[in-house]
């Protein structure tokens, strides 16, 4: 049995920081002309943004965890490998966000049919 996924095209990840996401999600939203296109890539793009909020505000709490635990001499990671794995986490969650709106715009909208949308709308215009 074939898996749905394998009859779409791989997206690689990109890698993008915070930033160029939101950047690329306002353009996915703007692209194409669709109300709902605009509203389903928007409620992505406040879904990826209160997750970074949602965890910011836990990576503050455990920060001073792990404060308290340095001054009391417990065991601990390093605080660089902590931060390093928190940025592989948020670099995980763009790419999946990134994934979404880029399979939803794909099975919305295609350069194809757009193009041959409006040369048939410039023949009806010569006729």
């Amino acid at each position: 049995m074939e898996d749905k996924n394998d009859n779409q095209k791989d997206i690689k990840d990109v890698n993008l920081s915070h930033e160029e996401l939101n950047e690329r999600l306002e353009n996915y939203s703007k692209i194409g002309n669709q109300k709902e296109q605009f509203f389903a890539i928007q409620r992505l793009r406040e879904k990826y943004n209160r997750e970074i909020r949602e965890s910011q505000e836990k990576r503050a709490k455990t920060d001073i965890y792990y404060a308290q635990g340095v001054r009391s001499g417990l065991p601990q990671a390093s605080y660089e490998k902590i931060k390093e794995q928190r940025e592989q986490e948020d670099q995980k969650r763009r790419n999946e966000i990134l994934k979404e709106a880029k399979q939803y715009y794909s099975k919305h909208n295609s350069l194809t049919r757009d193009f041959d949308k409006s040369k048939e709308e410039e023949m009806e215009r010569e006729r």
